[in-house]
Parts: structure tokens; C-alpha cells; sequence
């Protein structure tokens, strides 16, 4: 317990500040939590409120501490050569031309300014689509960023980032072309999951209406759905797997569902592509949970927010769905772990997918 000193002994600003950062910045106090109120630290140190307010306002001003009205002064984390405070940044989308703010990167980029600002630090979400690498990487270091996740298929902009010394991970992207940490959805469980979760209700006449071989997340659906049925000794039937990349979904869902021996349940594990499966159901009179079952894919969030909107309180199709926050929680963890210690090998982490159904 840090001792009382007597009111006789009224130190000034400059030592209550020291004191403050002995006593709270350096040991006794959890980073991130709040400090005792002026009042108190006024009474411990036997001085004026006003003083104890010079020397917090003194101490935001060193960024070691941060106020914020009606909670008080939160102690900020500080890493060795690292200013307390200062900015991590989430690039996106660095593909000309084309439009990057999906739902899902839009919930990614959200949820890694949320956690980032709770911890105390700054966010720099950057859309890298109009900059060429080198000077996404130039605007990077000019913003004083100690970390930076990447969410871009752009293989240059990795490269680039990776060179400056600049720690890095990629954010539910697989890149081999760098040694990065690669942090993404556990695409094949979920596979795996959707698929037992129709086997299990008896269905056989399963089709894949989705992706197969366009990038690692399709992949790795299609294989973990395969193997829940080479487990049962069964195989994903040949006929139903619908690939849909390039084409109107709903079309290829509709001509799917019109066959003379159609499915009798779908997997589509995309969200966009799900809702286009339910679509093209609600067109041709089939009711899902009746005529037709189906699993989809989609963030925690976005399942509340797309899925249930699209079919209603209660008639919405299970899903796999994943944590875009848990996610960033690796991301920024793993970003704190290469500032403390460069030498780290990379990893790939797999963000927990769970199936879940609308509640009536």
C-alpha cells in the first residue's frame, strides 16, 4: 500500500506527478483500468484537487493517461518504444477499381477501431485502392503507426509493409507470399459443421451452391464439408455441386432448385449466396424447414442483421457464423506480441466458427 504523505509536506505538481506515476504507472495499477478520482489521490498526497488536476492534465499530456468524462483517468498500456496512445492502422482493399466495403470488411475495420480505442490506443483505418504501395507504406509511417493489419489481396502492399519493418498480420486473408501472421474464419470446421448438421437431419441429396476453387476460403468450405461426408463413407453428391462465381446466384439457385430430382437441402456458405438460395425458394412456393433446408454463412452480427432481416423473426435458415471482434482481438494481440519480440515465427490462427439457428 502506497503510504499517506502528511498535508504538512505539500508536495508541488511536478511531484505529485512523479508520484502518480510511480505509484500507479509503474506497477500498482492494471494498464487500461481507471485511477482513483482527484478526490482520493488529493487526501493519499495531502494536497489540493487543483493540484492533482495540474498534474493528470500534465500527464495526458505525456500520453500515459487519458480522461474521459464521467469515468476519470484511464491508465493508457505502454510497450518499450511504443508512445502510449499512438495509432494502429487497418488497410483494406488495395485492388484498383473495384469496390472494397463489403459488410464484412466494414464490420472488421469497426470492431478493430472499437477494441483499439477501448485499449487505450488510437485507429487509422486507411483504404489503400488509390495508392500505390509504397505510398500506403510512406503514409503509414507518417502517421507514427506501430502496427498495422491487412486486409487486401494485393501481394505488393504485403510485401512493401513487411520490408519497412513495420509489424503486420493479415486479417481474414491467407498470404504466403510474406512471413505474416495469416488470422481468418476456420473455413474447413465450419464446412464440416454445416454439412453434419444436414447429414444429421437424414438428408443425402445435398447440393453445394457456392465457390469451389476461387481463393482459400472456398477451398478449405468445400474440403471441410467433403469430409463430414468421407467420415459417414458417403460423398458430396457430384450432380448438385453448383460452382457460382461470375453468375447471377439467385439464377443458378433457381435453376438448381428446378430440377426434375432436385436437392432437398442446400449448402451455401456465403452470405450473399444464402440469401439468394432463399430467394429463389420463396419464388418457386418451397418453404425452407419444409420443402427445403439450408445453411448459410455469415458474421455473428451480420447474421442478425442480413440473414434474420432477409427471412423474418424466427424463419430465418442455421448458419456458421464467426466473430469479426474476436478476430481483431487476435490480430491486435498478435501485433502487441511482434512489437515486444520481432523475431516471432508467424502463425495462422483459426477465429472458431459455431452454427447456429434463428430463435422463434
Amino acid at each position: 500500500m502506497v503510504p499517506r504523505l502528511s498535508p504538512t509536506r505539500a508536495p508541488s505538481t511536478v511531484r505529485v506527478v512523479k508520484l502518480i506515476r510511480k505509484d500507479y504507472l509503474h506497477g500498482e495499477i492494471v494498464p487500461n483500468s481507471f485511477l482513483p478520482g482527484e478526490r482520493e489521490l488529493a487526501s493519499r498526497y495531502g494536497v489540493a484537487r487543483v493540484t492533482v488536476r495540474r498534474a493528470l492534465q500534465q500527464l495526458v499530456g505525456e500520453g500515459l493517461v487519458r480522461a474521459e468524462p464521467g469515468r476519470g483517468y484511464r491508465a493508457l498500456l505502454r510497450i518499450a518504444g511504443v508512445r502510449p496512445g499512438s495509432p494502429a492502422a487497418y488497410v483494406i482493399e488495395a485492388e484498383r477499381n473495384t469496390s472494397a466495403w463489403t459488410y464484412t470488411v466494414q464490420e472488421l475495420a469497426a470492431s478493430f477501431q472499437q477494441l483499439l480505442v477501448e485499449d487505450g490506443w488510437q485507429a487509422l483505418t486507411m483504404a489503400g485502392k488509390s495508392r500505390s504501395p509504397t505510398e500506403i507504406v510512406r503514409a503509414l509511417g507518417e502517421a507514427g503507426v506501430w502496427g498495422i493489419a491487412l486486409d487486401t489481396p494485393d501481394d505488393e502492399v504485403y510485401r512493401a509493409v513487411h520490408a519497412s519493418g513495420l509489424p503486420c498480420v493479415s486479417v481474414d486473408r491467407v498470404i504466403h507470399s510474406v512471413p505474416v501472421d495469416n488470422i481468418l474464419q476456420d473455413n474447413h470446421g465450419g464446412g464440416q459443421q454445416a454439412a453434419d448438421y444436414l447429414l444429421d437431419r437424414g438428408h443425402r441429396k445435398i447440393a453445394w451452391l457456392g465457390n469451389v476453387g476461387e481463393n482459400e476460403h472456398s477451398r478449405e468450405r468445400f474440403t471441410g464439408a467433403e469430409a463430414s461426408f468421407l467420415k459417414r463413407g458417403l460423398e458430396l453428391p457430384r450432380e448438385y455441386i453448383t460452382a457460382v462465381a461470375g453468375v447471377d446466384h439467385q439464377r443458378a439457385a433457381t435453376e438448381l432448385l428446378s430440377r426434375s430430382d432436385p436437392p432437398t437441402a442446400v449448402l451455401s456458405l456465403w452470405t450473399s449466396q444464402s440469401i439468394a438460395v432463399g430467394r429463389a425458394a420463396r419464388a418457386l412456393g418451397l418453404e425452407l424447414g419444409k420443402d427445403l433446408d439450408l445453411v448459410g454463412w455469415s458474421t455473428q452480427k451480420g447474421y442478425h442483421s442480413l440473414i434474420e432481416r432477409e427471412y423474418g423473426p424466427g424463419k430465418a435458415p442455421p448458419a456458421v457464423v464467426w466473430s469479426t471482434e474476436e478476430m481483431c482481438r487476435i490480430a491486435i494481440t498478435r501485433l502487441l506480441w511482434h512489437v515486444r519480440e520481432p523475431g516471432l515465427h508467424p502463425l495462422r490462427v483459426s477465429v472458431p466458427t459455431r452454427l447456429i439457428a434463428s430463435e422463434t
